[in-house]
């Protein structure tokens, strides 16, 4: 590992040691755009997340033990990271690594929370994971309000002001971000995962961590009959030529941060307010599109999705206690595990 390098979908570049996670994100439509249920104070969400981040780091000895995309086109980049792109990267057979000796993971349930308070809270998750003062691997699940994002691979040309006055204007906020990939939305209905977990401890291959969070999303969606799979070239999960989930992620220091969100019964009609992925005429669909009636409830979908998620990451099976991810809500200030 270069030190200091940066590793995402969709693009690469070198920083230096004091800039290991960006400090904002480049925010278009601003809080007053939006619908009020979803405004916070900004010193309130900052003590919100210090409270999840307690909760997080009092795991570190209690959690679930183990047995147990990034491309980077730069010239100079340590040879490892060189891997096929995100999104336009061949989806080749995946292969399980074996378990690490020893590994932890916390799952935590955030709920309906806006899109910035999230992603604040997944760089300082990072930070910490990076410098070794949270000891243990976290997966954050989450609905967000609704909000498009930007990759590093949208386009950036055109007025950005007069799209984001275009999203807000249908109640959608609009943020540019330093994951890989283009543009993608996310709603309520939709399942929204981001691991925080430090590859080092299970396969320094970052090709290998995108077909892995594809994996994760095959698997649970076979357990309710969909058949899914992969699309040869492009990153994501589909079913039938339809793609019913998104992956977008960015890597330092072997850290991983945001990551894949599962379309499972929001409003698909926001999709049509972008260009999904950058992939023109793509077709978009969820898991109660496909299925109807039979459809699984959100709660039912995340549990299924965290099983298979501790499967292909090698992490033991929850106890019949810890079936269900743990909810944290600003209220909670201690959460036992």
């Amino acid at each position: 590992m270069v030190g200091g390098s940066e590793q995402r979908a969709g693009g690469g570049e070198r920083q230096g040691a004091e800039s290991v996670i960006p400090a904002k994100a480049r925010i278009h439509a601003g809080p007053n755009n939006v619908d009020s249920r979803f405004r916070g104070n900004d010193e309130h969400c900052r003590e919100s997340n210090e409270r999840i981040r307690d909760v997080i780091h009092a795991q570190a000895g209690t959690v679930i033990p183990a047995q147990a995309g990034i491309h980077v086109r730069s010239s100079d980049m340590d040879p490892r990271l060189r891997v096929d792109d995100g999104d336009e990267g061949a989806a080749s057979a995946f292969r399980l690594p074996p378990p690490p000796p020893h590994h932890l993971l916390s799952v935590r349930d955030l709920g309906l929370l806006p899109y910035a308070r999230v992603l604040e809270l997944q760089r300082e998750l990072a930070r910490e994971r990076i410098t070794g003062e949270l000891g243990h691997d976290v997966l954050l699940l989450v609905e967000h309000p609704p909000v498009v994002t930007l990759g590093r691979k949208a386009q950036r040309g055109g007025d950005g002001t007069a799209k984001a006055e275009f999203l807000a204007a249908r109640g959608v906020e609009l943020f540019e971000v330093e994951r890989g990939g283009d543009a993608t939305f996310h709603g309520p209905g939709q399942l929204v995962g981001y691991p925080i977990l430090n590859l080092e401890q299970h396969r320094k291959d970052l090709h290998w961590y995108l077909r892995a969070l594809e994996e994760v999303l095959i698997r649970a969606l076979g357990r309710w009959g969909i058949d899914a799979g992969r699309a040869e070239g492009l990153t994501g999960v589909w079913t039938h030529g339809r793609k019913i989930a998104s992956i977008g992620v960015h890597a330092r220091g072997w850290v991983t941060w945001h990551g894949f969100a599962l379309n499972v019964t929001n409003d698909l009609g926001y999709f049509d307010l972008i260009v999904p992925c950058g992939i023109q005429g793509v077709v978009m669909t969820s898991v109660e599109r496909e299925l109807g009636a039979d459809a699984p409830s959100l709660d039912e979908a995340r549990s299924d999705v965290v099983r298979a998620f501790r499967d292909v990451f090698g992490f033991a099976a929850e106890t019949d206690a810890e079936s269900a991810p743990e909810r944290l809500t600003a209220s909670h200030s201690r959460i036992a595990p």
